[in-house]
Parts: structure tokens; sequence; C-alpha cells
């Protein structure tokens, strides 16, 4: 005669199988983020691991002065160091004097490519 297993209960068993499956199973493909949070992720620089979320980045180089005062500055406001440097060019964009210099370099600059493009007869 066989046994009956009929009236045991097996949602327990269930239970741990899927959390066995979840932790060794093969990763589920990363969300997408929608374009809201794209922006305020990037805005708050909240964006590692975020599949269409990445913030822009760079790479340049800064001389050992500069590289040690975002360091300390950072620190000192317990910034990250990419926080504090995005903080400085904020900054920097809405300064009128700064970008009142910005303009009048530019104004330069078009004159200067103007110049070149189409001189001037007694320039030739």
């Amino acid at each position: 005669m066989a046994k009956d297993f009929s009236n045991i209960k097996i949602e327990r068993a269930e239970r741990v199988n899927s959390m066995i499956e979840q932790a060794t199973g093969k990763k589920q493909q990363q969300a997408t983020a929608s374009p809201e949070e794209v922006r305020a992720r990037q805005n708050a620089l909240k964006t590692q691991g975020r599949k269409g979320a990445k913030a822009k980045k760079i790479y340049i180089s800064i001389t050992p002065e500069n590289y040690k005062f975002i360091r300390v500055y950072a620190a000192s406001t317990g910034q990250t160091m990419a926080e504090a440097f995005n903080q400085m060019i904020d900054y920097a964009r809405t300064d009128e004097k700064f970008l009142d210099a910005a303009l009048k370099r530019l104004e330069a600059l078009k004159n200067d490519i103007k110049n070149f493009t189409n001189p001037q007869e007694d320039e030739i």
C-alpha cells in the first residue's frame, strides 16, 4: 500500500524553491528608466547601474593644485568630488561676471574667425 501525502502543505517548500531559483538563476534584465527618472537621477548624480540613466562622463587632466582643492572642498562639504566639481561648474554657468567674460572671449574668437575666412584687402 502506498502512502498518501495529499494532506501535506507544500506552500513553504514552494517559497523556498522560488527563493533558491532567484538566488541561483540568471539575473533579470535591468529595468529601463523613464525620461523623467533619467533627468532626476542625472541631476542628482545617482545614476550608477541604472540602464538608460547614466551620467555623461568626461576625462580631463587637471593640475595637482586643482585636484587637491577639489578633494579638500568636497570632503569639507560632505560631497563627492564629482558633486563638488559639478557645483563649481553650475556656479560658473550662472555667475554674471564669468558669463560676461566668456561672452567677450567668444565674440573675439568669432571676429578672429571672420577675419581669417574673409581677409580685408589691405591684409592681403
